[in-house]
């Protein structure tokens, strides 16, 4: 089987996709924007077609769906493809879905569901391609729940956790970074989240800074960035944290383990989450986590049993449950324990991964019963 793996970009989620296709006896050709700045820093698998610089897209990757289109469309007709895969929904499986080529199989990156399909062209353009795909992927069920009311039918999708390397995400022992800091006796919190509103990373940061007050042994790891990286580092100074926020920026996916491993705990205060791929990598190396109380993270968190939850939006209640959480450190150690025997179950991606072939099988016979 041929499958024409299609994306925006090259991000690490598109690389752990890409590599289980690598790994299978498939020939896979993958197309991206070529104009858009790479997330990912390791190279494409090795037998994967890149055809990104033979079809190469410069138009706003935001208003050009004819254009992206017409692209894809001339890339079936030379590849010749059996299957293509196609996501996020409105910039990539919607374009597809114009060309009329079939199997498509469309998968939800979650935001694109969650939020761009609320309303207006966005929940349009999602409709459009969920009423009409051969097969549907998504990674948590309130992305599911959403794309069935949209119309997609349930027989047709496979909704599966986007999944971690447990090998690579597990409990080791703590130093360097650590010690380089000087930190040795600190609580260290540890935020992996991108500098966007949707994050929160706003209101953690004001957060910490109630709490630092008066626990002097606090301290934060706050990586990626964003559109709020002015604001977030002038709050820093303002709330006369310097010393206690380590901002590394954006850390390539090979260094992301030592980060967690530093850390005490994890928090994301994100607004809309599918399966979050940061919470299962925290949830793996044992990490208690506290996080916002959005139906995606309540799938992998029980308040108190795997971890902590705090009512979305609200800096009283992550505050208070930061606080409840540093002052529970003695079930810390089981805390960890539940979260990583939940990854276990639920979340190795070397036995997730083989689920997007049972989508694939499904959409082929799906095209060929139409």
């Amino acid at each position: 089987m041929h499958v024409l793996y299609c994306s925006a970009g090259f991000s690490p989620h598109d690389y752990r996709f890409l590599d289980a296709l690598n790994r299978s006896k498939h020939q896979i050709s993958y197309w991206a924007f070529s104009d858009i700045n790479p997330l990912e820093s390791r190279k494409l698998p090795e037998r994967i077609h890149d055809l990104r610089k033979t079809f190469p897209l410069r138009a706003n990757k935001y208003r050009c769906s004819l254009q992206v289109a017409r692209t894809i469309a001339n890339i079936i007709q030379q590849i010749k493809p059996d299957l293509v895969h196609a996501g996020p929904l409105q910039e990539i499986a919607f374009p597809l879905s114009l060309t009329h080529f079939h199997p498509l199989v469309a998968m939800s990156w979650g935001s694109d569901i969650l939020l761009g399909a609320r309303s207006g062209v966005g929940w349009w353009k999602a409709k459009y391609v969920l009423r009409r795909c051969d097969g549907f992927v998504c990674d948590s069920q309130v992305v599911l729940n959403r794309a069935e009311v949209l119309g997609v039918h349930r027989t047709n999708s496979v909704v599966f956790p986007w999944g971690i390397d447990l090998d690579q995400f597990s409990p080791g022992k703590r130093g360097g970074l650590r010690a380089d800091l000087g930190w040795d006796r600190a609580t260290v919190l540890l935020s992996t989240r991108n500098w966007e509103s949707i994050y929160g990373v706003d209101l953690l940061l004001e957060a910490f800074a109630q709490l630092a007050t008066d626990m002097p042994e606090l301290r934060m790891i706050m990586l990626g960035g964003g559109s709020m990286r002015v604001d977030i580092e002038q709050a820093v100074h303002r709330f006369g944290l310097v010393d206690k926020i380590h901002m590394a920026g954006r850390v390539a996916y090979v260094d992301l383990p030592a980060y967690y491993q530093i850390a005490d705990v994890y928090v994301s205060a994100s607004y809309s989450d599918g399966s979050s791929v940061s919470l299962l990598e925290a949830m793996a190396t044992g990490l208690v986590c506290v996080v916002s109380d959005i139906p995606g993270n309540r799938e992998w968190i029980s308040h108190g049993r795997e971890g902590f939850l705090f009512t979305s939006g609200h800096l009283e209640s992550l505050t208070r449950t930061l606080r409840d959480c540093i002052e529970a450190k003695g079930e810390w150690l089981q805390l960890g324990r539940e979260a990583r025997a939940l990854v276990e179950a639920r979340a190795d991606w070397k036995k997730n991964s083989t689920k997007l072939f049972d989508a694939y099988r499904a959409a082929l016979q799906k095209a060929r019963a139409s």
